[in-house]
């Protein structure tokens, strides 16, 4: 993952993510082969935002494939 000017940009195997992960792990992240934006929120700094994106990923990398 690199991160600069509040961007982070995510590389997979087959598949590049932009977006940005803030407080209360608010998430918006952009795949443009896929034309995909996801947003939303799980609002509690406890939780861990990569609980719910480490699925979303794979599904993206396999859906390269």
């Amino acid at each position: 993952m690199d991160y600069g000017l509040g961007l982070m940009r995510i590389r997979g195997n087959k598949f590049t993510i932009w977006g940005h992960i803030g407080v209360g792990q608010a998430f918006m992240l952009y795949w443009p082969e896929g034309d995909v934006t996801l947003t939303g929120t799980l609002n509690q700094d406890e939780l861990d935002v990569g609980i719910l994106l480490g699925p979303v990923l794979q599904a993206v990398q396999q859906f390269q494939e």
